[in-house]
């Protein structure tokens, strides 16, 4: 079975790139719980990340991997009200973070 090339996209830095991604997104998995899952991601790096910020999206099987990087290597404290890694974790198979010296990067692997 041939699967789809990955998708590498730098982000625009600003509440664009929720919109961005999710339309990249849209040509390996048009699904809605793929576009919420990405753009809770995105939104997050978007809001307390630092730029820059890079999508990449790797179709494995029958997972689709997305992974959202930023420059900020900490979390930072979670807002009492946030939801949107709730939602996240309710959509995917599987999900985390992965600290590194020039960032972090959150991904996650959704069913196709």
């Amino acid at each position: 079975m041939l699967y789809p090339n990955p998708i590498e996209l730098d982000l625009p830095p600003d509440l664009s790139a929720p919109r961005v991604a999710r339309v990249a997104l849209a040509v390996l998995q048009p699904t809605d719980e793929a576009q919420l899952v990405v753009g809770e991601l995105v939104t997050n790096a978007v809001l307390h990340g630092a730029p820059p910020i890079r999508l990449c999206a790797i179709p494995l099987g029958t997972r689709l991997i997305v992974e959202v990087r930023d420059a900020r290597p900490d979390l930072g404290p979670p807002a009492p009200d946030s939801r949107g890694l709730r939602v996240v974790a309710a959509l995917t198979v599987d999900w985390g973070v992965d600290v590194r010296l020039d960032g972090k990067m959150i991904w996650a692997a959704i069913p196709r």
